[in-house]
C-alpha cells in the first residue's frame, strides 16, 4: 500500500525528452529513489526476486512476465517490458532512460519472452530485444537498437553473431 501511495504521489515517467528539474523529470526521479529503496530494503530483508518482482507488477504496475531468473537490475521498471521465461543474469543493467546535458530522455524498452542475458551486461534506453534471443555477458546494446528474434548477439557494442534454429 505505501508504495502504491509513493507511487500515486509521484506519478508515473512517461517517455520523452525532458528538462532537468521539470514535473516529468522529477516523477522520474520520484519513482527512481522509491524503486532503489524498495531494491536495498528488500536485500536487506532478504526478499527472494519473486517478492521484489511481484511489488513492480502491483505497484509500479510493470509489464514484467514469469521471470526464470533474475539477478540483474531492472533501473526502470514501469517502462520495461519483459516477456515469460526470460532469465536476466547477474548484476546486469537494464536501463529505460539516460541524461544528455540537461535533458532527461526515456525510452521505453522490450524484451522478448524467452530471452537470455547474460551476466554483467547493459541494455540501453529504446532497445527492442526479440523473442528467443540471447545477449552474451558482459555485452552492450546501445540506446533504440532493434534485436532480432531467435538470434545470438556478443560484444560492444553487442553484434548478431548467428541466428539460431526455432
Amino acid at each position: 500500500m505505501t508504495a502504491y501511495l509513493i507511487v500515486r504521489i509521484c506519478g508515473f515517467p512517461r517517455e520523452g525528452e525532458f528538462k532537468l528539474h521539470s514535473k516529468e523529470a522529477d516523477a522520474w526521479m520520484g519513482n527512481n529513489l522509491f524503486v532503489g529503496m524498495l531494491n536495498h530494503l528488500m536485500t536487506i530483508l532478504g526478499v527472494p526476486q519473486d517478492g521484489v518482482l511481484w511489488v513492480y507488477r502491483k505497484a509500479l504496475k510493470a509489464k514484467i512476465g514469469r521471470l526464470r531468473i533474475t539477478a540483474g537490475l531492472i533501473h526502470d521498471p514501469c517502462l520495461t517490458e519483459i516477456g515469460d521465461n526470460t532469465i536476466i543474469g547477474n548484476n546486469s543493467l537494464i536501463l529505460a532512460h539516460y541524461i544528455k546535458g540537461d535533458k532527461l530522455k526515456i525510452k521505453r524498452t522490450r524484451i522478448g519472452k524467452n530471452c537470455t542475458i547474460g551476466a554483467y551486461a547493459i541494455i540501453s534506453p529504446g532497445v527492442t530485444i526479440g523473442d528467443n534471443t540471447i545477449v552474451g555477458a558482459h555485452a552492450f546494446v546501445p540506446k533504440n537498437k532493434k534485436l532480432d528474434s531467435n538470434s545470438v548477439y556478443v560484444g560492444v557494442p553487442a553484434r548478431k553473431m548467428k541466428k539460431l534454429k526455432k
